[in-house]
């Protein structure tokens, strides 16, 4: 019996345990947006690293406007009486997911990537931060392109570190 096997899988592993000895080499001419290098070992001597401002307004407020279209299109389907029009793009979905329990989740299952969020996923300053962080094989998954997060909504809760789940046994 075969095994099937998808384009870009693998059954290389990785488990070495995540610190100073797993960064990899870093550029020696720095490309638009990297880190300096003392935010780069932050990132792998405590497990994060903070980038406040990397993108401007102007380059989020596309995302900001697709989002409010598809809360737009949710509040049409979901209670065509009271759009909740009066209310922000957050407390809207606040008050969706309030009147309708699940409307958050939609949002989430929507399989379309809006183009400004492609836009944010393949900025190339993000882009050239990433792979300071992981190298330069860069994939990222879209199946949450969109993860909607509304206050005590415990579905929708996920952990600090999707990947614990690899970590289980160290």
């Amino acid at each position: 019996m075969s095994t099937l096997t998808y384009p870009g899988c693998s059954d290389e592993a990785h488990p070495e345990i995540f610190g100073p000895g797993a960064m990899p080499a870093q550029p020696a001419v720095k490309k638009a947006g990297q880190l300096p290098d003392d935010k780069i070992r932050q990132f792998f001597e405590e497990g994060y690293v903070l980038v406040e401002d990397f993108f401007t307004p102007e380059e989020l407020e596309p995302c900001r406007q697709e989002i409010l279209s598809i809360v737009d299109n949710f509040a049409n389907r979901l209670y065509k009486a009271d759009l909740y029009s009066d209310y922000g793009l957050f407390q809207r979905l606040i008050k969706l997911e309030n009147d309708f329990t699940g409307a958050s989740i939609l949002c989430m299952k929507l399989a379309a990537m809006p183009k400004s969020l492609q836009n944010i996923w393949s900025n190339e300053r993000l882009l050239n931060v990433v792979e300071q962080l992981i190298g330069p094989d860069i994939m990222g998954h879209p199946v949450w392109n969109l993860r909607t997060k509304v206050p005590h909504h415990e579905e929708t809760t996920v952990p600090w570190h999707q990947g614990k789940l690899w970590y289980h046994s160290m």
